[in-house]
């Protein structure tokens, strides 16, 4: 049975102007506009998570993709912004939202 449709051109990115800072000059060893530095230099994304919209199959859908490379996934007050928008679309827009969430799966392991 074939895949679903997804065209990889189809996905348009949402909120991509909303980007994490040092807002507090944090620092340990590292400081944490280095830490951000880094993560996007090794990942070449703009943060641990990327919203938007797509088709699959034909029907849209809202998505939030988080990336456990960025940092360990790590979700601050942008990405939780931005995943926050990104249901809030699917909302109004009456479309499902879908999470693809990374971990290194300790505290999911917790959970259970």
């Amino acid at each position: 049975m074939p895949g679903p449709e997804f065209a990889p051109t189809a996905f348009s990115e949402t909120h991509a102007e909303l980007k994490s800072v040092d807002a507090l000059h944090f620092s340990d060893k590292q400081s944490y506009a280095d830490r951000l530095t880094q993560a996007r230099e090794k990942t070449g994304l703009p943060e641990a998570v990327i919203t938007g919209t797509a088709k699959v199959a034909g029907l849209g859908a809202v998505f939030a993709v988080s990336d456990f490379g960025f940092m360990g996934g790590t979700m601050g007050y942008v990405v939780g912004e931005k995943v926050a928008l990104a249901m809030e679309l699917a909302e109004r827009r009456h479309l499902p939202f879908v999470a693809v969430c990374a971990s290194g799966g300790a505290r999911m392991q917790r959970a259970c």
